[in-house]
C-alpha cells in the first residue's frame, strides 16, 4: 500500500443493491480493519443506507441529481476538516459533483471503479472537463476496461483492470444449510441442484438457462434448477413473464424461484453446479461467490467471465449464443460427479488465490499512482 494513502473516501449515490453497492461496504469494512481513516458516502434512502444505518464511517447524503447543493457543501466541509488522499467513486454519475468538490484540492487522487460498461462515448467537451480530474479508471474486468478505453477521454494507461473480491463474512453459513434448504424443497442427496444468482432482468440469460434445463430435464429426472434474485421496480414485467413461463411449464415443480435471498452462501451450499448464462457479464461477483463455495461453474466466453474461469481448469465455458454447446457442457457436469468435484476444488483454490477481499484491497491500493 502506498504510504501516502491514509484517508480514503468512497462515494456512490446508487440506490440499488448489488455488486456495485455491496463492494464499497466490504472495502470500507476491510479498510477499517487496517486502521485506515475510511469514509463511505451513500445516498439517503439507498439500500446501503437502509442496511448499514449507524455503522461507523458511513454517511447518507441527499445526492439529489448531478449537482446537489446540500451534498456539495457537506463534502466540501469534510474536505476542509480532514482531506482524503484517495477518493474512490463507484458510480460515474457522481464524477461531476466530485469534480466540483475537489476544485483546488491538491494531492487528492480520484479513482473511478467501473462496475458496468459505459453506455455511450464520453468525449464531448463536458466529459473531457470532468474526466481531466480522474487519475485512474479501474474496470472490474478486461471487458469493461476495454469498453472504457473506447469511451473515455483518457490515455489508455490510465484505464486498468482491477478484479474485486468477496469478503469472508459473506461466506458464513449455518452448518446445516445444505440439508435444511434441500429438505425444504424435498430434494435428496441424489438430486442435482443447478443454481444461478442474478437480478431478474433481460440480458442475464435466465431464459436461455431455462431452455437448457428443459432440454436436459426429460432425460435427467434428478436435476433441479434454482433461480435466485429479484427484479427492480422497473423490471417487474420481465420477472412476471419469467415466473409465468415457469409455472406454465411441465417442469414447474423442478424450478425454484425463492426471490431475493440475503444468505447467498447458504443456497450455494445447497447447490451442486453453478451456471452463469449471462453473455456480457461485466465481471461476475456471483461467479466468484460460487467459486468460494467450491462449486463447479459453467459460464460464457463473452463479457468478463473469461477473466475468472479458464475452460476445463476451474470451470467450463461455452460460446455466447451457442445453446447446443451450453447444453452439452451442462450435461457433462450433470453426468460426471468426478468432474464436478475436480473443477469445484480448483475453483475454490483459485478463489482463495485471486479473489478473496483482502488480496483485492491490496491490489486496489497498490495500483494507485
Amino acid at each position: 500500500m502506498p504510504p501516502a494513502v491514509l484517508t480514503i473516501w468512497q462515494v456512490t449515490s446508487s440506490k440499488s443493491w448489488g455488486g456495485r453497492e455491496s463492494l464499497p461496504v466490504d472495502l470500507h469494512l476491510e479498510f477499517m480493519t487496517r486502521k485506515l481513516n475510511t469514509r463511505l458516502f451513500c445516498a439517503e434512502g439507498s439500500a446501503i443506507a437502509e442496511r448499514h444505518h449507524g455503522r461507523p464511517g458511513i454517511t447518507a447524503l441527499p445526492f439529489a441529481g448531478m449537482l446537489d447543493g446540500t451534498t456539495l457543501r457537506h463534502l466540501r466541509r469534510e474536505l476542509t476538516n480532514r482531506r482524503p488522499s484517495l477518493v474512490i467513486s463507484h458510480y460515474s454519475h457522481d464524477l461531476f459533483l466530485l469534480r466540483l468538490v475537489l476544485l483546488g484540492a491538491k494531492n487528492v487522487r480520484l479513482v473511478l471503479v467501473k462496475h458496468v460498461g459505459p453506455g455511450k462515448p464520453k468525449k464531448d467537451i463536458f466529459h473531457r472537463w470532468v474526466y481531466r480530474r480522474v487519475d485512474l479508471v479501474l474496470g472490474v474486468s478486461s471487458y469493461i476496461a476495454e469498453r472504457c478505453r473506447e469511451a473515455y477521454p483518457l490515455p489508455a494507461e490510465r484505464i486498468q483492470v482491477w478484479h474485486p473480491g468477496v469478503a469472508e463474512y459473506r461466506q458464513k453459513m449455518r452448518p446445516d444449510s445444505r440439508r435444511r434448504i434441500r429438505a425444504e424443497y424435498r430434494l435428496t442427496e441424489q438430486d442435482i441442484l443447478i443454481g444461478y444468482v442474478a437480478r431478474l432482468t433481460p440480458g442475464k440469460g435466465h431464459q436461455e438457462l431455462l431452455e437448457a434445463f428443459a432440454d436436459l430435464a426429460g432425460t435427467h429426472p434428478q436435476i433441479y434448477l434454482a433461480l435466485l434474485g429479484e427484479a427492480s421496480a422497473a423490471e417487474q414485467s420481465f420477472a412476471a413473464a419469467l415466473a409465468r413461463r415457469v409455472t406454465d411449464s411441465p417442469l414447474a415443480g423442478r424450478v425454484i424461484m425463492p426471490g431475493f435471498v440475503e444468505s447467498v452462501f447458504e443456497w450455494l451450499a445447497a447447490c451442486d453446479i453453478f451456471a452463469n448464462p449471462s453473455p456480457k457479464e461485466a465481471f461476475g461477483l456471483n461467479t466468484i461467490e460460487a467459486m468460494a463455495a467450491g462449486l463447479p461453474v459453467l459460464g460464457i466466453t463473452g463479457g468478463g467471465t473469461p477473466d475468472i474461469i479458464t475452460d476445463s481448469k476451474n470451470g467450463l465455458l461455452a460460446q455466447p449464443g451457442d445453446s447446443h454447446e451450453f447444453v452439452l457442457a451442462l450435461a457433462r457436469l450433470i453426468n460426471d460427479p468426478d468432474l464436478r468435484g475436480r473443477l469445484g476444488q480448483a475453483a475454490r483454490e483459485d478463489f482463495l488465490a485471486r479473489f478473496a477481499l483482502p488480496s483485492a484491497a491490496d491490489r486496489l491500493l497498490a495500483g494507485i499512482p
